[in-house]
């Protein structure tokens, strides 16, 4: 439910990202003088600038409420935007039918002690995860580098270099756009994100278990204030700039997460350790 929830959610989110940038061109083409041509990317990075700041205070409320809540509240935002209200209506039902009693090892308790995948790829994960030990860690997140580095690698040979900036009757590096590579690009993009957003969720949960909520607001406030400085510097950014860069980071980021991983096995065994230790002086003292 909670998968389903998020994918109705963003739907309607992305449909209005690439309406907005199509619509603000049109204008553009039709009256130059009324609209900036980057408007689109100007109003992307404002949407990622309020999204920096409320992952910063998402951990403070969820303080005083629940997640249940903050599922619901994000959702009923998707209606601001008339064009998608069957769809958030559908996401806001969702979330309303969503069992609010915790359930063993739940991300988030409805205890609050004080001082938040997607769809068809989750589906995958869940499955795999209940076979093979460990596989929502490395396994993972080697799945959503590689999606990465695929849709990135088939844009850059697809795609005209000044494309992002301007008009432009370049011809790309190796093919040509078509409606069943647009597909393929579509769904390595929306692998690698579900993927890549799965394991952060569940290193947050294993590293610092006590301020899960914390620590997964941090890292998605990073998120969005990248995503911020990339939008605002679109109009100068030519397109191998983020093939060639997020290729590089999704490597760079994969080696990193490797070592937290490798570290946090560590910690687990020496706390099954030392568990074991004080469970067996307890029974000597029984005897």
């Amino acid at each position: 439910m909670l998968g389903f929830g998020q994918l109705a959610m963003m739907v309607g989110y992305d449909s209005e990202s690439f309406i907005l940038e199509s619509v603000i061109h049109s204008i553009h083409e039709r009256e130059p003088e009324t609209i900036s041509p980057y408007a689109g990317y100007y109003g992307q990075a404002v949407i990622f600038a309020a999204y920096t700041i409320a992952s910063f205070l998402a951990p403070s409320i969820l303080n005083v409420t629940t997640a249940k809540t903050m599922l619901i509240m994000s959702a009923v935002s998707k209606l601001l935007f008339s064009a998608f209200t069957g769809i958030s209506i559908l996401a806001v039902v969702t979330f309303f039918m969503i069992p609010s009693k915790d359930v063993e090892n739940c991300i988030e308790s409805s205890e609050k002690r004080g001082t938040f995948v997607e769809a068809l790829m989750g589906i995958l994960i869940s499955a795999l995860s209940k076979r093979i030990k460990g596989f929502g860690l490395k396994p993972t997140m080697t799945i959503g580098a590689i999606s990465v580095l695929v849709y990135c690698g088939l844009v850059h040979v697809s795609t005209p270099f000044e494309a992002p900036l301007r008009p432009t009757s370049e011809e790309p590096l190796l093919i040509y756009h078509s409606y069943p590579l647009i597909f393929v690009i579509a769904f390595a993009a929306g692998v690698s994100d579900c993927c890549i957003n799965g394991v952060r969720a569940v290193i947050c949960a294993l590293v610092l278990p006590e301020r899960r909520v914390q620590s997964y607001s941090v890292a998605r406030m990073y998120h969005a204030g990248a995503c911020t400085v990339c939008f605002f510097f679109s109009p100068v950014t030519p397109l191998y700039v983020y093939t060639i860069g997020l290729s590089v980071l999704s490597v760079i980021a994969t080696i990193v997460f490797y070592r937290v991983a490798d570290s946090t096995k560590s910690m687990e065994r020496k706390l099954t350790q030392i568990s074991m230790e004080k469970k067996k002086i307890a029974e000597m003292q029984v005897c």
